[in-house]
């Protein structure tokens, strides 16, 4: 008796590539996006998560102190100005 390497199957149960034709050469856009955006992403760092806590040391020369300084005192000023319109906008 011959094994199931020599059984021609029909309808169902023949194999995907029997059935379709395939071809190799096409690209999926969103492949294509999701490796463009994880390679973005291993080349960006948080400096506010890496920096936690150590924004005050002057020897460490991993976080650019004048750029993290200068994005806190932003932050610090989007808020009290966020506080302020809150305050007017009940009056």
């Amino acid at each position: 008796r011959k094994g199931p390497e020599t059984w021609k199957l029909k309808g169902a149960a023949r194999p995907a590539w029997q059935v379709y034709d395939f071809d190799t050469r096409y690209v999926d856009p969103h492949i294509k996006a999701f490796e463009d955006a994880n390679a973005k992403r291993n080349r960006q760092r948080n400096i506010l998560a890496l920096g936690k806590g150590r924004f005050g040391a002057a020897t460490d020369s991993e976080i650019p102190q004048p750029a993290c300084r200068e994005y806190l005192a932003l932050l610090m000023q989007c808020g009290l100005l966020n506080m302020q319109a809150s305050n007017f906008k009940s009056a």
